[in-house]
């Protein structure tokens, strides 16, 4: 039976290091098996403590990841979108004008990511806030450009 698989890596780069270094967080790797038509999408989490009052997420593809973790090869940029870790930003839809700033009081705050993908490839994310209760849903890829 022919099964649909991912044909690339896909992740996003973070900040590591206070800043100081990018790291590649593989979310599907190449060869992912991809749900059935009936089947629940296949999900991928992450929860952390911000450092940041926005937080910044460049999403990206790539035909091979590198000895190093880093994306390497064919590279192909999905997204980049931005979050409101800070809840007084929670209400700001465009937050590109917003300087990035790090701030101790966002490490109170509690942030979990949640990614799926269908059986059509289509990439989902859920960035939620659950220390303030509020969150946003995006659909990712070149082609989008607004969050639902």
């Amino acid at each position: 039976m022919l099964k649909d698989r991912f044909a690339r890596y896909f992740g996003l780069w973070r900040e590591s290091d206070h800043g100081e270094n990018v790291v590649f967080d593989l979310l599907f790797p190449r060869g992912l098996e991809l749900p059935g038509r009936t089947a629940a999408p296949v999900r991928v989490s992450r929860a952390y403590r911000p450092a940041h009052n926005v937080g910044h997420f460049r999403y990206v593809e790539c035909s091979r990841v590198g000895e190093d973790g880093q994306p390497a090869g064919d590279l192909t940029v999905w997204d980049d979108i931005r979050f409101p870790f800070d809840p007084a930003l929670r209400d700001c839809e465009d937050l590109s004008s917003k300087t990035v700033v790090r701030r101790g009081e966002a490490e109170r705050q509690w942030i979990e990511e949640e990614y799926s993908c269908d059986a059509s490839g289509m990439v989902k994310v859920a960035i939620s806030n659950r220390a303030a209760g509020y969150g946003r849903d995006y659909s990712l890829g070149r082609w989008s450009e607004t969050a639902s």
